[in-house]
């Protein structure tokens, strides 16, 4: 769970976030970025019925965004707000390859400030925790 003054929760600065964010793609995110006032990063997810229709495969894409926000949040510039929308080709993403993709979407926006690094010490990449994202079943 991301620390409370790491959470954008104003719907106005969500709002002020996806209409000046400059978008970042990649293939299972898309990151958008604004400035804020304040000395800390602030995150908001949004993960839609489009990823899928089941509350766990949505919620369990959801925990592992926050977690790997969790552990790399130093190494993002202070004072950004930064909105995520999440693809549906998250699904089946494993946790290592989702954190790095993340990481190089940060780095292409110019958004980090320290290298992207695990727990580890390891650039780019989680080898720590191999969890999934479920496939949907049909």
């Amino acid at each position: 769970m991301l620390a409370r003054p790491h959470r954008l929760t104003a719907k106005r600065d969500f709002e002020r976030a996806s209409r000046q964010g400059r978008p970042v793609h990649a293939p299972c995110i898309t990151v958008r970025a604004v400035a804020n006032r304040l000395p800390q990063v602030r995150v908001w997810m949004v993960i839609g019925l489009k990823i899928s229709k089941r509350s766990n495969v949505r919620n369990r894409a959801k925990r592992l965004l926050r977690e790997i926000f969790r552990r790399h949040i130093a190494a993002i510039h202070p004072g950004i707000d930064i909105v995520v929308h999440v693809k549906p080709t998250i699904i089946g993403v494993p946790y290592a390859a989702l954190a790095a993709e993340v990481g190089r979407t940060l780095h292409r926006g110019g958004m980090l400030v320290k290298p992207w690094v695990d727990s580890m010490g390891n650039p780019k990449e989680n080898k720590a925790s191999g969890e999934d994202i479920p496939k949907q079943r049909t």
